[in-house]
């Protein structure tokens, strides 16, 4: 007999967050945040020496529904809980193997491990696994897609995630067929701090109109030129042309987000674009400018924060 509330836990690499949800209404009636996200309770469990991996991320996920009782003024036990994210990685509570592309999103079938109640965790515990394909995998952005699919509105469409592993959902007929990684944020991260570049570059605490100008610049160039090339060119921006450091970063910002973008230039269906506001901004100006924003749907701030609730009810009524 399926429960009214429903735990929902969005455990990534470096966050954790857990919702109270009423399935009915999908509301999130509270939520409780830490920074330990999975990389940290690896750790954790290494160092500690415990053999039974399962039982100690149970035992930092009791903390935490014991956190959130008591900020609701309420008995959490024996309430069921879904986690989704990195919990079923190879560093997670317990690996869960992924699902092979295609995945019907209307009748989401991921690869799940199922726990019961135990005297020491009342809750009936379910983990999802990620999808992959003959080259990719991922877990986690699979979810944010199941909470926003209502905003599917053509036969074909991709959903892109920027971010340190930037992700592009390739959806026909609501069916995800298949998707592409792209270390986009990653390599930005290595270039302008680790690299001969990093001397060349300065993070602004603006996206200026200057500033929109040198990451068009930077744009337009990926389009044109073999990256490992144009990437010399943030260096020669300082020596030749006396670009500011501050103005490069978006020169190099351009560069790489440029070279992601290439990967839709001959897609013509609807784009839906889900980041945290400040890489709207961005991605939202490249996909103008590149025009490629013919069918542009950006996830406004609240479908952002209801698609893990949407997504945990669908699967738990899907159980």
């Amino acid at each position: 007999m399926k429960k009214n509330k429903l735990l929902c836990c969005d455990w990534g690499t470096s966050n954790f967050r857990l919702y109270l949800l009423d399935i009915v209404t999908t509301k999130v009636l509270r939520i409780v945040q830490s920074d330990q996200g999975i990389a940290t309770t690896f750790d954790a469990w290494k160092k500690n020496g415990q053999n039974n991996r399962v039982d100690f991320y149970r035992t930092f996920l009791h903390a935490q529904i014991q956190r959130l009782a008591t900020k609701i003024g309420a008995n959490l036990e024996y309430v069921p809980i879904i986690l989704s994210g990195m919990a079923s990685s190879s560093i997670g509570m317990i690996e869960v193997p992924y699902t092979e592309v295609p995945f019907d999103i209307d009748e989401p079938n991921l690869s799940i491990k199922q726990f019961s109640a135990t005297t020491t965790f009342p809750n009936e515990l379910f983990i999802y696994g990620g999808l992959k394909t003959d080259q990719d995998v991922m877990r986690g952005e699979e979810v944010q897609l199941l909470g926003l699919s209502h905003l599917i509105h053509t036969e074909s469409s991709i959903c892109l995630l920027p971010g340190t592993h930037s992700k592009h959902i390739r959806i026909e007929n609501k069916k995800v067929v298949d998707f592409q990684t792209f270390m986009t944020g990653e390599c930005f991260d290595l270039f302008s701090k680790q690299s001969i570049l990093k001397d060349s570059v300065n993070a602004g605490a603006i996206f200026s109109e200057t500033q929109q100008g040198f990451f068009k610049k930077g744009l337009l160039k990926a389009q044109q030129t073999n990256l490992l090339n144009s990437l010399f060119s943030v260096r020669t921006n300082t020596l030749l042309k006396d670009v500011t450091a501050e103005n490069n970063y978006h020169y190099l910002s351009g560069l790489l987000i440029g070279q992601e973008l290439k990967a839709l230039q001959d897609f013509k269906g609807q784009l839906l674009l889900n980041c945290s506001n400040h890489l709207a901004v961005i991605y939202e100006f490249a996909l103008k400018t590149l025009q490629l924003d013919h069918q542009l749907t950006v996830v406004t701030k609240r479908d952002m924060a209801q698609c893990i609730p949407i997504a945990h009810t669908k699967l738990y009524q899907n159980i």
